[in-house]
């Protein structure tokens, strides 16, 4: 069985309420986001807890219900799979500060390693499109995630500065931007 990343709970289910379920959840601490359709909204305040994106009464509005889902699935983990030296190799999006070229191969550098990637960085930058990476130069690619700053280069939350193309630099700004803009909704 997989991992469930995403619920959707009424207050009143037949087994057990959805506020019970969120309950157990917590105490397991479960990283599961969880949005609540129902009628009975003298039980909103109980609905709210750690995980809870928001509590949609019945009948649901279904604009409102694609804000919500929309909303959750922007903050799931998001991962991305590479080709190391010793195989395929599935990495979290947000270990990942940036990619580097090396000749016809690139590496995948993290916040503690420096991992070999079997593929062009043309390659790894296909697999990124809408996952907040850019291209910032000719020979790196970086996540808009661990970015703190853009100016005439680029600084990293962990105090490196990266090369900023000049003929990139507008676009990479803006790509900030608009990530910014997107995770302070």
């Amino acid at each position: 069985m997989g991992k469930t990343d995403l619920l959707l709970l009424d207050v009143e289910m037949k087994e057990m309420s959805g506020i019970s379920l969120k309950e157990q959840l917590e105490k397991r601490n479960e990283n599961i986001k969880i949005l609540f359709l129902s009628s009975h909204v003298e039980m909103m305040s109980e609905a709210f807890g750690k995980n809870v994106y928001g509590f949609l009464t019945k009948p649901v509005d279904k604009y409102k219900l694609e804000k919500y889902i929309d909303r959750m699935l922007e903050n799931m983990e998001v991962y991305v799979t590479i080709q190391g030296a010793d195989g395929w190799r599935t990495l979290l999006a947000n270990d990942i500060l940036y990619f580097r070229a090396d000749g016809r191969y690139c590496y995948a550098i993290t916040h503690t390693s420096r991992i070999f990637c079997n593929q062009c960085l043309g390659e790894i930058e296909t697999q990124l499109l809408k996952k907040d990476f850019v291209r910032c130069h000719r020979s790196i690619v970086l996540n808009l995630r661990n970015v703190k700053k853009v100016s005439d280069d680029v600084e990293m939350k962990n105090g490196e500065i990266l090369s900023l193309a000049r003929r990139k630099k507008e676009q990479v700004k803006m790509a900030y931007d608009r990530y910014l803009l997107k995770v302070a909704r």
